[in-house]
């Protein structure tokens, strides 16, 4: 349990808050790159409770800007995008994707060398693994610490979003939480139980795993045991890289399951939700991999609102009792990810944590609060910054889940997804 302070100190991410500035340490995963295409719409982007604009260029060049235009407050969400510049609806104001003011058809004398004077706050982008990384920070970007997954071509990598209505820290704690699996998500692990899967029929078999937690340059990783009633145990490791990412296994048909919290303010988050297949095409069904098909449920697919839930929580979220009646679990037939959505939601938008009965299996949270609470002190003290920083480097970083025989260790379990390919 963590104190009230606590829970301030990591939940809060707007204006000056301390984990705020914390996060803008680190390049921040800011929206798909599928969410902006060339002279399309602009995309409004909140991180941290602050309000920005960002768009692709003509040229295929990306750019994110303050929402605010400069010239007098306009939203330039609201702007034209043609010729490698956004242009304000008001007055006609042009900002190149550079943030470089071009045009200003209201100045009459010398409107170049007005130009010039005005500020326009550019944010350095990354492109990769299907999102854009934005750097926030002070000073100039360090160099991109790449992924396992961000240095893998398009045909490697398959990426949703979806706004979630809670705090951040609410989010992590889920995506490092291996013990809700067999329960909360029931009804699809028992699709994929029928389907061969013997990974995910563990995590139904074993509802309370062992936790080992370990320390790492990136985060940590923590190894969730599920003892089988053959004397096996099924080993499930989540890494956490800080503070966003969070990297899980796949099935036998997928290297990495990707959960990826952004804020974007003290009550909302993005949860980024995918898959990634290093070395291989992932195999598609349209416009969905075929190993996540039947993780899909009832309603149609929308890669940019994926977990969406239909009602508020005088409506129960939208829950269908009579899909429980007839054998669904939780009554959320959306998709897998909407379970998650609703549960965090559900807590309200900042869980008072100090109400919590954390038991055995919650082992990975209370080390993710601590590790988050480390860093928040490091920080304020002027020491560095764990995972953050030049020369890093975490494209070597990936899950690992395998099954160790009875009487065996480790170094003859069998791995799932290298034994399947």
């Amino acid at each position: 349990m963590i104190t009230k302070e606590q829970n301030e100190r990591l939940t809060r991410v707007e204006g000056d808050a301390p984990m705020g500035r914390l996060m803008r340490r680190y390049w921040i995963p800011a929206f798909l790159s599928s969410q902006i295409e060339p002279d399309g719409d602009p995309l409004r982007v909140r991180l941290l409770g602050k309000d920005y604009v960002a768009f692709r260029a003509t040229d295929g060049r990306i750019g994110m800007f303050d929402e605010r235009c400069p010239h007098r407050g306009v939203s330039l969400v609201l702007a034209r995008n043609a010729d490698c510049a956004l242009q304000c609806i008001f007055h006609g104001w042009k900002i190149d994707v550079t943030g470089k003011v071009i045009d200003v058809p209201t100045q009459a004398q010398n409107p170049e060398a007005f130009a010039a004077t005005v500020k326009v706050n550019r944010y350095p982008l990354h492109e990769g693994g299907g999102i854009v990384w934005a750097w926030l920070g002070e000073g100039e970007a360090p160099a991109f610490p790449e992924l396992a997954f961000t240095v893998l071509p398009d045909s490697q990598v398959w990426m949703t979003i979806t706004k979630a209505h809670c705090n951040w820290l609410q989010g992590v704690e889920a995506t490092i939480d291996s013990a809700h699996i067999g329960t909360l998500h029931e009804s699809y692990m028992k699709i994929e139980r029928a389907k061969g899967s013997q990974a995910n029929g563990y995590s139904l078999a074993a509802l309370a795993p062992r936790y080992y937690v370990r320390d790492k340059p990136h985060g940590l990783a923590a190894e969730a045991h599920r003892h089988l009633q053959d004397g096996s145990v099924y080993v499930r490791t989540t890494q956490y890289l800080m503070p966003y990412v969070s990297f899980l296994p796949g099935g036998e048909n997928a290297a990495g399951i990707l959960f990826i919290v952004t804020p974007i303010d003290d009550h909302h988050h993005n949860l980024i939700w995918g898959m990634c297949s290093p070395g291989t095409d992932i195999p598609m069904d349209g416009d969905v991999p075929v190993a996540l098909r039947d993780m899909l449920g009832t309603l149609p697919f929308d890669k940019h609102d994926f977990g969406r839930f239909t009602g508020d929580r005088d409506h129960n979220f939208g829950q269908d009792r009579q899909a429980m009646r007839e054998g669904h679990f939780s009554g959320f037939t959306r998709n897998l990810i909407q379970e998650d959505m609703v549960t965090q939601a559900s807590m309200g938008t900042i869980v008072d944590r100090t109400l919590d009965h954390l038991s055995s299996a919650d082992l990975a949270i209370v080390r993710t609060h601590k590790l988050l609470l480390d860093a928040l002190a490091a920080m304020e003290e002027g020491k560095g910054t764990p995972g953050a920083g030049e020369g890093m480097d975490f494209r070597d970083v990936i899950p690992e889940h395998y099954v160790i025989a009875p009487g065996n260790d480790r170094d003859v379990a069998v791995d799932f997804y290298r034994s399947a390919g």
